[in-house]
């Protein structure tokens, strides 16, 4: 009687298992060519970093769109055309990069209220040289400026967004994020130096080919805190801002420099006189880097060749 249910057992066991063959792993439906890898996920890593060759001579047009609101008045609406230019003088034996910055030309609409748009097309920020030494990861060393002694604001303001961001990490993976705090003198936007002190919160994204370059990005959300020292008629005021914004950059992967970088940013700000009042302002940007023109320096069309070549090479071995 063992016995017989033993054999009983088996052949039910048995029958089941053809049945769950039959049901999941129908013959018919096999696909002879199916590769597994097509169904792996690969993150591929990106690299994001600066290169700029002494001689190199870079052109950015930017537009910008502002709203002030001074003391709860009318707000000032401006439309801004900029064109500026960066030299590199030189790079140094540890790979930081002296750059020569300069505002080349301006125009812009501003009106307030319903009053009728006024065009002006000249400035005092025009033909100012300002230096930065940056590294190959948006890092500020060093800032100066052509005159200390002469007071000026760029048109945007003192805390209006920089083409170079900090963003201090070479190598990521596609969708993976990251956070970089800094402290940093924004000598390209005024004198007396703006100063933030800014945490950014990046992401990296899949690679694009746009205006004629292969390219990385990131996209980035950043709050800051700002102080710069306004000086007028002799008279010494100090503006306190709290910064909110976000943005995106895409970074040439040939030339290893910024092609396009977008930002916008809510300035809440307290201008404070010397008797100790206070003025709020409010100052809502948005501005758009775009490059328009490269004058490759002494080793960059070298690179360029090497770094054609690399990828192709990596290519090759991807595809093997």
């Amino acid at each position: 009687m063992l016995k017989l249910l033993k054999i009983t057992t088996l052949l039910l066991t048995l029958t089941i298992q053809l049945t769950y063959s039959q049901i999941f792993y129908d013959e018919s439906d096999i696909d002879e060519n199916y590769d597994p890898k097509q169904d792996m996920i690969i993150e591929e890593i990106q690299e994001f970093k600066l290169k700029f060759f002494k001689g190199d001579t870079i052109r950015y047009r930017v537009s910008s769109h502002d709203s002030i609101i001074v003391d709860y008045d009318a707000a000032i609406v401006k439309t801004r055309f900029e064109l500026y230019e960066i030299i590199c003088d030189s790079v140094s034996k540890n790979g930081n990069f002296y750059l020569r910055m300069s505002l080349k030309s301006y125009i812009a609409d501003e009106r307030k209220g319903n009053m009728q748009p006024v065009r002006r097309e000249t400035h005092t920020w025009i033909g100012r040289q300002v230096y930065l030494t940056i590294d190959s990861i948006g890092r500020r060393h060093r800032v100066a400026i052509d005159d200390s002694t002469l007071y000026s604001m760029s048109p945007g303001g003192a805390f209006q967004p920089s083409l170079f961001v900090p963003f201090g990490d070479s190598y990521k993976f596609i969708n993976e994020s990251w956070s970089i705090n800094s402290l940093d003198t924004l000598v390209e936007n005024g004198c007396p130096f703006p100063l933030v002190r800014q945490s950014f919160l990046f992401r990296a994204e899949r690679p694009i080919d746009t205006l004629d370059h292969e390219s990385v990005r990131f996209r980035f959300i950043r709050t800051a805190q700002g102080a710069v020292t306004v000086i007028s008629d002799d008279t010494k005021m100090r503006i306190d801002a709290i910064l909110n914004g976000s943005g995106n950059m895409i970074i040439s992967s040939i030339d290893f420099l910024p092609i396009h970088h977008f930002a916008n940013i809510e300035q809440k700000m307290k201008l404070k006189y010397p008797d100790n009042t206070e003025l709020p302002i409010w100052h809502y940007n948005s501005t758009d880097f775009v490059i328009d023109d490269i004058k490759p320096g002494i080793g960059r069309l070298a690179f360029r060749e090497q770094n054609k070549k690399a990828k192709e090479e990596l290519k090759k071995k991807v595809n093997k």
